[in-house]
């Protein structure tokens, strides 16, 4: 009968274990260590320009695209300007015309007020002339 700690007798010792490739460090890996570490830093470095080369591009594309726009809007602002300043003049030659009409017509109800009220006077100054001629 087996006990619940003793070994089994068909279990074998352990065998020392190997190191792992990583922990063994020759002179050649150790050489490419460095190669892959130096690889590894110029890719870095390429991808910083490529990086630092596209912020720049999209910088410059930034400005080249606000020109344009402001461009565009002093373009827009200068038609708008024209067309409002061609329109007002509209406005002022027909409001100078209404002005001349309401000016004149006044001018017309004034006469024919005058004419009204002096009418009768006229007639009455110029028939007397006629009538009374003195003889020189």
């Amino acid at each position: 009968a087996r006990t619940h700690g003793a070994p089994s007798p068909s279990a074998r010792p352990a065998a020392p274990q190997k190191p792992r490739s990583s922990e063994v460090h020759t002179g050649a890996s150790k050489m490419a260590d460095k190669k892959g570490i130096e690889h590894l830093m110029g890719a870095e470095k390429r991808a910083t320009k490529i990086v630092k080369d596209a912020r720049e591009g999209k910088v410059e594309r930034m400005k080249q695209a606000k020109a344009e726009a402001a461009d565009l809007v002093e373009t827009y602002r200068q038609e708008k300007e024209t067309a409002f300043s061609t329109k007002s003049q509209d406005l002022l030659v027909i409001d100078d015309a209404a002005g001349i009409e309401a000016e004149t017509a006044a001018d017309i109800q004034k006469m024919q007020a005058d004419y009204a009220q002096n009418k009768a006077a006229t007639i009455d100054y110029m028939m007397d002339l006629v009538t009374n001629v003195t003889l020189k």
